[in-house]
């Protein structure tokens, strides 16, 4: 029977110390088996280097693939039954000149030694076994006090804070990762230490992969107002910042970063894909350069277009693939549509070109946001979603115009440019023709029918003859 990854790193961890080594779980395994969550993966350390893991585990007929020169970077991975277990010699690490990568790794003599060179105390745990839990410390090596701190849901530095900071800057955004992720408050030295933490060595690639993980976690508004309480933000997405003493206008009770952080949180139970929390959070990036009070009543006119653009910007820097940047781009330039607004609805061609804009596999996203927008506003009583969506949503009426008018682009016509052709249009004018038969059928001046579109071009065969002579 296949083993689990758990019982497949148990079984390592047995398999080592019965050939007369050391081996121990360590890491984020320990942290997540302590908070009673399933790790991600497993790591474990020992006190033999890659080639006698390499030995043993081939006299168990159990393959063990190098990572580039093992012996130099002292890490190999035993394959069980699929999974991929790193097995990692204890190692001391030198100076850090780049502030973000070792010099260079060298072996280790103990666990404790091994222990001393990690970030933070929940990280600098090593476990005999995995079977451990808040309940018990039983088996655990824990020179820095871990254990309690994950008690207490702290994180702290193993050490002094400045030296694990100077060490690798990018520790800075993993310690708001870890906070936004599991829920933990930052303990006040390591608290204090990172408002003094420069990015500047670190790759926006970096910077960008933590952002994203702070976005997807569990508790995102928790991460975004620490890295703007730890001078953070200012390096990453400084424009969000200009709206943290702007007025959110007449009709909210808040200031515009305190809604873009409801906004966020808002949705957070709804979904968990980062670009669209990103979009929640980022929505509102352009009231900044759009304000104009007016006697005392303020607008933001424009400031989904100055948004779009900024996002784009911010996106860029931080190396954002144009796919993400495009999604978010056209939810952030497309947020001031909504299915009822006022007094009055979108009508179908409205709707279908709100479509056409966002693309039809992201329509309830822009459901998701317009709702969040909508909870973020605290001059607003709260309303449950599914209500949400039946009352004030594009999504219904989406659902009845793709149900009766499936035409969204040139190419859903039941008529062709041969169609065109056999009815004498030539060049150009075959697109200008379809298009309009597209223009019409949003318009429900035609139906998406053959032989009605057929005869609606011969009718304006004379019309579109003279445009073309006209254009040329």
């Amino acid at each position: 029977m296949k083993l689990s990854q758990k019982e497949t790193a148990q079984k390592i961890l047995d398999t080592i110390r019965k050939n007369g080594g050391e081996a121990y779980l360590v890491g984020g395994c320990v942290r997540d088996l302590i908070l009673e969550r399933e790790p991600n993966d497993y790591d474990i350390t020992t006190n033999l280097l890659p080639k006698d893991i390499k030995k043993i585990f081939h006299k168990e007929k159990i393959p063990v693939i190098s990572i580039g020169d093992s012996e130099k970077h002292l890490t190999v991975i035993v394959v069980i039954d699929g999974y991929q277990i790193e097995v990692t010699t204890y190692r001391k690490e030198t100076d850090y000149s780049d502030g973000r990568h070792p010099d260079s790794v060298i072996p280790a003599k103990t666990i404790e030694e091994d222990l001393s060179r990690r970030d933070f105390t929940m990280n600098a745990i090593a476990s005999k076994d995995t079977f451990i839990s808040l309940l018990s410390k039983d088996s655990l090596i824990d020179p820095y006090g871990g254990f309690e701190d994950i008690n207490r849901r702290y994180i702290s530095c193993v050490g002094i804070p400045k030296d694990r900071f100077d060490e690798d800057k990018l520790r800075a955004m993993r310690a708001v990762r870890f906070a936004s992720q599991l829920g933990f408050k930052l303990g006040s030295s390591t608290y204090e230490e990172i408002k003094s933490v420069s990015l500047d060595q670190i790759s926006k690639e970096r910077i960008q992969m933590e952002l994203v993980k702070i976005l997807g976690s569990k508790f995102p508004y928790h991460g975004m107002v620490l890295l703007k309480d730890l001078n953070l933000l200012k390096q990453i997405a400084p424009e969000l910042l200009d709206g943290v003493d702007l007025d959110g206008g007449n009709n909210h009770k808040e200031t515009v970063w305190e809604h873009d952080l409801l906004t966020l949180n808002a949705s957070v139970p709804l979904t968990q894909d980062w670009r669209l929390r990103l979009a929640c959070l980022l929505h509102d990036v352009g009231k900044p350069t759009c304000k104009l009070d007016t006697v005392g009543t303020i607008h933001f006119y424009g400031h989904e277009l100055v948004g779009a653009d900024i996002a784009k910007s911010i996106m860029k820097r931080l190396k954002f693939s144009n796919s993400d940047i495009d999604y978010v781009y056209s939810m952030i330039l497309n947020h001031m549509h909504t299915y009822k607004q006022t007094k009055s609805e979108l009508s179908k061609r409205a709707v279908k070109n709100l479509v056409r804009s966002i693309g039809q596999e992201n329509v309830m996203d822009m459901v998701i946001l317009n709702y969040c927008d909508r909870e973020g506003n605290r001059a607003r009583e709260t309303m449950a979603f599914r209500l949400y969506v039946d009352r004030f949503s594009i999504w219904n009426r989406w659902e009845e115009i793709r149900k009766q008018d499936a035409a969204m682009k040139v190419t859903d016509l039941k008529v062709n440019g041969h169609d065109m052709m056999k009815l004498g249009y030539s060049g150009k004018l075959v697109g200008h023709v379809l298009k309009e038969m597209l223009n019409l059928i949003d318009q429900d001046l035609l139906k998406n029918n053959h032989q009605e579109l057929i005869d609606h071009a011969i009718k304006q065969k004379s019309y579109w003859d003279e445009f073309g002579k006209v254009k040329s």
